[in-house]
């Protein structure tokens, strides 16, 4: 459900960032979806899912 509101922001996500946001933990993909609101690029998604790798 979070790739619908991800690429009506972006437009459509390359294959690397769809994998990794799929592959996500439900927890994940909640934060994701609240943090979702504060982006206005790309590299803030990005830059979100790399911060997450390390916790």
């Amino acid at each position: 459900m979070i790739m619908r509101p991800l690429t009506r922001l972006f437009g459509t996500l390359d294959a690397d960032l769809q994998a990794r946001i799929r592959s996500s933990s439900t927890d994940r993909l909640e934060d994701l979806s609240e943090a979702l609101l504060d982006f206005s690029s790309v590299g803030d998604l990005v830059t979100w899912l790399v911060e997450q790798q390390g916790k």
